[in-house]
């Protein structure tokens, strides 16, 4: 049976092709435009975007990402779904564990990926993304600091009221007037357009507060609304403020967040500092007792069941297997069930207490060494003051020799005759 051929090979091809010496853009266009919001369309053109990532030259790769990401950029949901994939997520990582392939190429993965998770973090359907990048992260995979997002310039409320009523006036004066410009006998003077707009505006702000009024009234009896819960972020990497209003902070820094209300740039506040800072440079900090308490649950239930793994070790060791079959013995096969079921468990409860001893060891070293910084400058300060103290001891006792020495040789003057 011959194999049907796919619409996208030959394009995408094309597109990555490994004689270009620099990106194509109206190929990578045309592949956006073929593609579309067709989730057909998309899952075909990322058969082809697979096999060229795993591709043995650099460049192919790199012109591969470029078009991926300018999918996302121009095209649908589908090609969110595809990006977020399985198959699609287990061809990066397999390119990022190939020791043969060059290092800016998984850099420029590695930042991709964490790029896409911090986009698709909003979309549970996407959260396959965020996973990877997860895993990688705890296989101490480094990844490159983020690009600092761009501010979105944002006018003051009065500069906004102020264009609002220019656009008002303009559009007043436009009515006023016929088409050829000569004015017709309703017309107005911008000065009392103007008084018109305040008028109105002064009308709507007062019946705006009234009814504001009258919902904070009717809701009065209702139950205070619950404090919302402290959110709390955990720099990945170190920021520096450049601008006025910035937080900057270093890596590993718990940041609590005041306001998400934009999504690139987020406030908090860190050590009595307020500002604001990238979002793409930190990640949420998970509640610690919630992930304790489930790792005690875990591990009650692993333990409770040792007795069991000791009952099926001591069974299988008195079994003859020229006497019995293993098989035809129900409790056996019983217990057996169970322990196999009781397996994942153990292999995952080793892992994180691996993962926490490597933690604990670490934060061990860096609390050692400051310690020992901390005893170094104060050995330093305290011999600084000595100094300074010994110092003065020695001018004080010079100024009292040299007084002394002025009495004595005054006692010695002999009187005149």
């Amino acid at each position: 049976m011959f194999k049907v051929p796919n619409p996208f090979d030959e394009l995408v091809k094309k597109t990555t092709s490994e004689m270009l010496t620099a990106e194509n853009w109206e190929l990578i266009m045309e592949v956006c435009d073929r593609v579309g919001t067709d989730s057909e369309r998309a899952r075909q053109c990322f058969e082809v975007i697979n096999e060229r990532m795993l591709h043995r030259n650099a460049n192919v790769v790199l012109y591969t990402v470029t078009l991926v990401q300018s999918l996302l950029e121009n095209c649908g949901q589908s090609v969110k779904q595809e990006v977020s994939s399985r198959a699609f997520t287990t061809t990066l990582t397999r390119v990022l564990n190939d020791k043969s392939v060059h290092e800016k190429v998984k850099s420029r993965i590695l930042g991709s990926i964490q790029q896409w998770a911090f986009d698709f973090r909003q979309d549970p359907t996407l959260s396959l993304m965020e996973e990877t990048y997860t895993k990688l992260r705890a296989q101490r995979f480094v990844f490159p600091p983020p690009q600092k997002p761009e501010k979105i310039s944002t006018a003051s409320d009065v500069e906004r009221q102020k264009e609002e009523d220019d656009l008002q006036l303009a559009l007043a004066l436009s009515l006023s007037t016929d088409g050829a410009g000569a004015v017709k006998q309703s017309y107005q003077t911008p000065a009392a357009i103007r008084s018109e707009i305040t008028r109105k505006q002064t009308v709507a702000s007062t019946t705006g507060l009234a009814r504001r009024t009258t919902r904070a009234t009717s809701g009065a009896s209702a139950a205070a609304p619950e404090p919302k819960r402290k959110v709390q972020v955990k720099a990945l990497f170190d920021f520096a403020a450049t601008e006025s209003g910035e937080l900057g902070f270093f890596k590993g820094d718990v940041i609590d967040v005041l306001d998400q209300k934009y999504r690139d740039w987020w406030k908090g506040e860190l050590r009595g500092k307020h500002g604001i800072f990238p979002a793409n440079f930190v990640q949420p900090l998970t509640d610690i007792r919630a992930q304790v308490s489930q790792d005690i649950d875990s591990e009650v239930q692993v333990f409770s069941e040792a007795h069991n793994i000791e009952a099926l070790l001591r069974m299988l060791g008195s079994v003859d297997p020229m006497k019995s079959n293993v098989s035809d013995n129900p409790e056996i096969q019983k217990l057996y069930g169970s322990m196999w079921e009781l397996r994942p468990k153990i292999i995952k409860l080793v892992e994180q207490y691996s993962k926490k001893k490597e933690e604990l060891g670490e934060m061990d070293k860096m609390l050692a060494k400051s310690m020992r910084l901390y005893d170094e400058l104060m050995q330093r300060s305290a011999g600084q003051a000595q100094q300074v103290y010994g110092g003065y001891s020695g001018v004080g006792m010079a100024n009292s020799n040299r007084n002394s020495s002025n009495r004595n040789s005054k006692d010695n003057i002999p009187l005149s005759a």
